[in-house]
């Protein structure tokens, strides 16, 4: 069953989230973060089924600056301050552990939620059982344009709230894609940014190999050979780079960024409902055996 409601910020500000818990006692606990411009509907079918398993408890949040978590005064895609963005991942670690004591506490994040995941659990060593990174963009297929570079750099010295649509930068092929189709259609999500928001999101991409280093906690990397937006040969670097020894890369065949649209879910999917279930099993095998 899927409630909601939010956590509250050390700053007052309320983080919105929505949980599915098992019909069993917990004996885990999963946080989902989700991909740029995204929110924590793209974690509804994995918490669905993940809870599904009597056991595990699943939470997905929407980042500060997304979905249903906007700061007064502001509009999606922006955020007052990054690194406040940053520490609204180990609040509310803190407070989910906090809330389930003696409870097995992993991180589960797909595409630049990945990101976020691996840099927690590099600052903070021990603070997880685990961590699951989904599509993680060490090497992303889609560049930054120049003229999108110009005007991020621009934009943050002079007026940094001002949101900048980066779709229209791109070539005409990835503004056309299915993913940014479906990703108009979906009204909590959006393509727009802040150049303040961008600008920091660039830092801890560039960040994440040095944080891998870090990181001695059991880690699952997913990664699917067909993604249009990163390419599967930075997962295997991500892999290498890792300085846990308990590390496991999952190949999914045929499976886009969006994980055979399980990630996030989608009612009009083009692909066998029997190919969800392969992300579910991998994820839920790992944590069974964790």
């Amino acid at each position: 069953m899927e409630t909601q409601d939010r956590f509250k910020m050390s700053d007052g500000f309320g983080i919105f989230y929505r949980r599915w818990q098992p019909q069993g006692e917990v004996k885990r606990v999963v946080l989902g973060l989700h991909g740029t411009g995204s929110h924590s509907g793209a974690f509804e079918f994995v918490g669905k089924r993940l809870s599904e398993g009597e056991v595990t408890e699943v939470y997905a949040i929407d980042r500060r600056g997304f979905g249903n978590s906007v700061e007064e005064g502001s509009e999606r895609g922006n955020i007052s301050n990054f690194k406040r963005y940053l520490l609204d991942v180990d609040e509310t670690c803190e407070l989910l552990r906090a809330n389930h004591p003696g409870k097995e506490f992993y991180v589960f994040g797909k595409s630049e939620g990945a990101i976020h995941t691996l840099h927690h659990a590099a600052a903070h060593p021990g603070s997880v059982d685990g961590s699951i990174l989904a599509a993680p963009p060490i090497k992303p297929k889609v560049g930054v344009p120049p003229a999108l570079l110009v005007r991020v750099v621009l934009n943050l010295v002079f007026s940094p709230n001002t949101i900048i649509d980066a779709v229209k930068y791109q070539s005409k092929e990835q503004r056309e894609s299915e993913e940014i189709k479906a990703a108009r259609e979906d009204p909590l999500l959006t393509l727009n940014y802040s150049a303040r928001f961008l600008y920091g999101l660039s830092s801890i991409l560039r960040a994440a190999l040095n944080d891998a280093k870090a990181v001695q906690d059991p880690i699952l990397i997913l990664q699917g050979d067909a993604d249009n937006l990163v390419s599967p040969n930075g997962a295997q670097t991500l892999l290498e780079a890792l300085r846990a020894k308990d590390k496991t890369l999952k190949i999914f065949p045929g499976a886009n960024h969006n994980f055979y649209d399980s990630l996030p879910p989608s009612s009009n999917s083009k692909y066998d409902p029997a190919k969800r279930e392969l992300v579910i099993s991998a994820v839920n095998d790992w944590l069974e055996a964790h």
